[in-house]
């Protein structure tokens, strides 16, 4: 298969840097200076016995040089020589004569073993030889004994000079005391030697170490330069269009509600399939408004334990539709049995199927590749605490959740072999809203929001891509353990741009995806009396709901929708408004129905100063955007929050279930059940 794994392209030096930054390579490098360092220890206590033996000859030569000599000399080898000449009445002396030829032989072998042992040679050849003559004349003195010849006949016949001795004694002295120089000269200089090389290896090791710390913090500066760079333009964008989003989901609410009023009437059917498709259009505007908030800021979502082996099904089931139309392959493997992520399966799904379209759609704009794979593995630890962690891209955001290297991770990657992407696209291919597509076929809310969705998990996403090899799209999420499924129970969470009669769409496509189908986690016993409860109370029934809301159009058209499933409804232009009629009367209202962002007096507030006055009134919270800061107040009130602009059955099903449940000043029994209109923070 033409797939690898791409590198930016990068200058020399940088690529041997992110060579040697890579874990294997650190480690390597790590037992590699530790080994050098080691190493003249460890060569010095290996060689300890070769080192001891060398000490030894060298100490023993000089003893060994004087046996030789006392072998030889005056009271050895030549004097009983001599001796056994001049007195031939006493033949002992040619045995004495004979042992000390053989002592003088055996002291030369051991000085000639000790001068090889300290690597030096040493020449006996010449007094062997002279030694030799004697010996053998030993055995001709005796015979010429034996024949009867007189001393004179007999010193005559075997004299040898005494001095040609004397000089090849000298010379073996010499050189026993040469080696010996020699080897202490040797000595002297392999320790030289070995202090140097310990003083370099001790520099090498010191240069590794400020090398690997200097690239290491200038790499971690870089990175925390580009992330930070990366959450400051997205802290910015996501203000901008939190507020963008708030002011745009109210003009969509007053008109989704205005239209809901107006197909309330009898219509012509013309008439009607207008107001159907103006409605249709509504929904698509606050789907875009939920996936740009989505694309903006981090989600957790409803994390549970998912098997990979049986989600790549599902995902194969929704991606191959998308590519029907192509000539594209799709494969999927699974390199590992039993693996299992720990995140929102609708999240995940939706991540990795906009990754399959932006592959597509640039295999088919470029007219380049054929091949989209999708895999999956365990990640080392090493790999996110070495060179690997220095390539990701995770803007280290304060209320983003922290990246934890001690835990087991694995990786989805998702690769083609099209046309990749340049530096300066991939260096902004996380930004919102950007997009190389032509013309109006992409929103550029694809990668930022699988890049939300993995900083949301707890993971990271990595881009690895060069132009005409192709692009790999590493996402990083914390694997799922079995107590994992005891701490985050699955649960059906709401997902932003989610409509409910429609598909769901991925973002940057046009095209729907395929219908999918999310258990539902099953009703808990709060739930099912609530519905019990709400079955007996007819809608409206007479009660009072205070509607604190600031938008003017959209007060009227809630009050006029809400009116008619028969609730009498008081408006307030905001909390402050709204607080001052309980103020006056404490039961004006049965219910309170409040939008969030409000001036003077948010909704919240609004909601926290009616339960000191009536602790039983329930809540109903509408909001076009409410951010993180606000879901950590929300749990001073509990009551269902809807986001904008929810259908009117849903929002009447809401008042009707907090009436229902709003008993002993609960403020509304906990329901778990999955509802697509609730805002989950």
């Amino acid at each position: 298969m033409p797939f690898r794994h791409l590198q930016r392209p990068l200058k020399p030096w940088e690529r041997l840097y992110l060579l040697l930054n890579r874990p294997f390579m650190r480690r390597l490098l790590w037992i590699v200076a530790a080994l050098a360092f080691l190493a003249p220890p460890l060569y010095g206590l290996l060689d300890r016995d070769r080192r001891g033996q060398t000490e030894v000859a060298a100490q023993s030569l000089p003893s060994a040089l004087q046996d030789l000599e006392r072998a030889i000399g005056y009271a050895g080898f030549i004097h009983h020589f001599k001796n056994a000449i001049l007195r031939p009445d006493e033949p002992a002396y040619f045995d004495r004569a004979v042992e000390s030829y053989e002592a003088a032989v055996a002291a030369m072998l051991r000085i000639q073993r000790l001068g090889l042992q300290i690597d030096q040679e040493i020449d006996i050849s010449d007094l062997r030889g002279t030694l030799k003559a004697y010996r053998e004349r030993i055995d001709l003195a005796r015979d010429a004994q034996q024949r009867g010849l007189s001393i004179p006949e007999i010193d005559a016949l075997v004299r040898v000079p005494d001095d040609e001795a004397a000089l090849d004694l000298r010379r073996v002295h010499t050189q026993v005391q040469t080696a010996i120089r020699e080897w202490q000269t040797a000595q002297a200089r392999e320790l030289r030697f070995q202090t140097i090389l310990l003083s370099a290896l001790l520099l090498l090791l010191a240069s590794v170490i400020i090398f690997f710390q200097l690239t290491s913090r200038a790499a971690e500066q870089e990175r925390r330069r580009r992330a930070e760079e990366l959450h400051s333009r997205m802290t910015t964008l996501g203000q901008v269009t939190s507020g963008i989003a708030h002011d745009v989901n109210n003009l969509l609410a007053t008109i989704y509600y205005a239209l809901d009023l107006s197909m309330s009437e009898e219509l012509p059917e013309k008439t009607r399939n207008f107001l159907t498709s103006a409605r249709k259009a509504v929904e698509r505007g606050q789907s875009l408004t939920g996936r740009l908030l989505t694309s903006t800021r981090p989600r957790r979502g409803a994390p549970e334990v998912l098997q990979l082996s049986n989600l790549f099904l599902d995902i194969e089931a929704l991606a191959r539709p998308q590519l029907a139309e192509t000539n594209l392959d799709l494969q999927l493997k699974l390199e590992q049995p039993g693996l299992a992520a720990l995140c929102d399966r609708g999240m995940l799904e939706d991540a990795v199927l906009n990754l399959v379209i932006n592959a597509r759609d640039a295999m088919r704009d470029a007219e380049q590749g054929h091949h989209i794979t999708i895999t999956a593995r365990a990640l080392d630890r090493g790999e996110l605490r070495g060179g690997r962690r220095q390539e990701l891209i995770r803007a280290e955001a304060p209320d983003a959740p922290k990246f934890d290297t001690k835990r087991r991770y694995l990786e989805i990657v998702v690769a083609d072999d099209g046309p990749g992407m340049p530096e300066e696209v991939r260096e902004r291919a996380l930004e919102p809203f950007f997009t190389t597509k032509p013309g109006k076929s992409g929103n550029g809310l694809g990668l930022s929001m699988v890049h939300a969705f993995a900083i949301g998990a707890e993971g990271d996403l990595r881009i690895e891509s060069e132009p005409g090899l192709g692009t790999v799209i590493h996402l990083i999420l914390p694997q799922g353990q079995e107590s994992d499924m005891v701490a985050n129970p699955p649960v059906a969470a709401a997902r932003p741009g989610r409509i409910v009669p429609e598909p769901p769409r991925a973002a940057g496509s046009a095209a729907p995806l395929p219908p999918r189908t999310t258990p539902a986690s099953a009703a808990s016993a709060p739930a099912a009396a609530s519905v019990e409860a709400q079955a007996e109370i007819t809608p409206g029934d007479g009660k009072t709901v205070l509607l604190a809301e600031d938008e003017d159009p959209l007060r009227a058209l809630l009050t006029a929708t809400v009116a008619s499933a028969g609730y009498r409804v008081i408006g307030a232009e905001n909390g402050s408004i709204g607080l001052d009629i309980l103020l006056k009367d404490p039961s004006a209202a049965d219910i309170i129905l409040t939008d969030i962002a409000m001036p003077h007096l948010d909704g919240f507030a609004l909601a926290r100063e009616a339960r000191v006055l009536r602790p039983d009134i329930p809540v109903v919270y509408l909001t076009g955007y409410t951010g993180h800061a606000e879901a950590g107040r929300r749990l001073e009130v509990e009551g269902r929050m809807l986001r904008k602009p929810c259908p009117p059955e849903v929002l009447l099903d809401a008042l009707a279930e907090a009436l229902a449940t709003s008993g002993g000043g609960s403020g509304g029994g906990k329901d778990d059940r999955p509802r697509d209109w609730d805002e989950t923070v």
